[in-house]
């Protein structure tokens, strides 16, 4: 072979090797390319199915329970999905893991709204006899005081005028029970003895029907 011929086939096999790398390269970029839309159009998808998820509950009726109004939204943005992923040529793990994020959404928001509606109903609840025992709480005046309970039935809080030096509670069944306000409670009995109490509140609830008599001296 002519050196003329060796040199044209180096020539030619140079090129074909830079050519061939050329092409590696540029379906590199293609493929990084590609990523990168890939990630952009599912940003694109999840911001949109998060904003119609929040589009609908905002438009649809107030009337409607509040559950009602987060399923339809959540149907709404799964349809969406949906359709989304007919047009796709290709199935894509990205809209599955939206699919499931939606559903997850809506779980949380429906929890959470009636874990908090319940708990401020409970503490509601609670709030509520605190509130009208002090709009009930009767002051004792000096002397005695009669109290007819029926069974179960018990006394508003009773609080003993200043200067108090002895209180003292009887009844010829004596079933009731003396509950104070620092937490502390006795059945009460002729010969029951109770620590000194100061700065409390007394409250007398009857177990059977009783007329009970409250002495302030």
């Amino acid at each position: 072979m002519s050196n003329l011929d060796q040199n044209s086939e180096n020539l030619f096999s140079g090129t074909g090797n830079g050519t061939s790398k050329e092409n590696n390269s540029f379906m590199e970029n293609l493929k990084g390319n590609k990523k990168i839309a890939d990630l952009i159009k599912l940003v694109v998808i999840f911001l949109l199915s998060l904003g119609l998820y929040s589009i609908s509950v905002a438009l649809l009726p107030s009337g409607m329970s509040y559950f009602v109004r987060h399923l339809v939204a959540v149907i709404i943005s799964l349809l969406f999905l949906w359709g989304y992923s007919i047009i796709q040529k290709e199935p894509s793990i990205y809209g599955d893991a939206i699919i499931i994020f939606m559903v997850m959404f809506f779980i949380f928001n429906i929890s959470s709204h009636y874990f908090v509606k319940n708990n401020k109903e409970i503490s509601k609840e609670i709030n509520i006899p605190k509130k009208n025992e002090e709009r009930t709480m009767r002051i004792l005046n000096y002397g005695s005081t009669v109290f007819e309970l029926k069974a179960g039935e018990s006394t508003p809080w009773l609080k003993f005028p200043n200067g108090c030096v002895r209180y003292d509670t009887s009844s010829k069944l004596y079933r009731h029970v003396l509950e104070f306000s620092d937490g502390t409670s006795y059945r009460n009995s002729k010969n029951l003895f109770i620590p000194q109490k100061n700065n409390v509140k007394l409250k007398i609830l009857a177990l059977e029907d009783e007329v009970i008599t409250v002495v302030i001296s």
